[in-house]
């Protein structure tokens, strides 16, 4: 289920997510109050994908709510702006991850998937690495990894920490343009556009 307002953003991502996996369902709800009376109705999702500013109740309250509605059921954050403050009391009160609304359609949804499988997926904030990542983990069924030096591989685990260009130059002594080289480089192997797919990429792959 994906509770957000922006009905453009959440039909979008609701088509999305059924055309890249046949048979799926999605319901969708536009506030707290709307996503209650569906959980109430009996149809309980495997997953549920909310923002955190939403009309009728605060953020963390809602959220709440929702999570304690059906406990075994995962709910992931999903939001464009949330302090560090934000998330952690939306993790104390049971979320499941969170996924920032900067991310593309495919990355959200590699990383639905990798909630559903994993338990939790909390990305890098303010520098820091704030994610849970299974014991069991290891890479999704059928995939191999892209094949990176031992450099773009230190450079990419800066990227993950949230580290800027300069500051991956002055801890592996190397200059910002050569740093600049190797992150176009790595997004061309990842496949990705910019540092928020390469991080949802690398996590997803678990080659970091």
């Amino acid at each position: 289920m994906i509770v957000d307002d922006h009905a453009v953003l959440r039909e979008t991502l609701a088509e999305y997510f059924k055309a890249s996996i046949p048979g799926l369902e999605v319901s969708e709800a536009g506030d707290f109050a709307e996503a209650l009376r569906v959980l109430d109705s009996g149809e309980v999702p495997d997953l549920i994908l909310i923002d955190f500013r939403l009309p009728g109740d605060s953020g963390i309250a809602g959220i709440q709510k929702v999570v304690e509605r059906h406990p075994g059921v995962p709910v992931v954050l999903f939001s464009g702006a949330v302090t560090e403050a934000e998330l952690e009391a939306a993790r104390s009160v049971g979320i499941a991850g969170y996924i920032p609304k900067s991310f593309g359609a495919r990355s959200v949804l590699d990383l639905v998937i990798k909630v559903f499988r994993d338990g939790s997926y909390f990305p890098p904030l303010s520098g820091s690495i704030a994610r849970t990542l299974s014991q069991n983990g290891g890479k999704p069924s059928g995939s191999s990894s892209p094949t990176l030096t031992a450099r773009q591989m230190q450079i990419l685990s800066r990227i993950v920490d949230g580290r800027t260009n300069k500051e991956i130059a002055n801890d592996l002594g190397i200059s910002e343009a050569t740093v600049k080289e190797h992150v176009s480089r790595i997004f061309d192997i990842l496949g990705v556009r910019n540092r928020a797919d390469a991080v949802a990429s690398a996590l997803r792959l678990s080659i970091v």
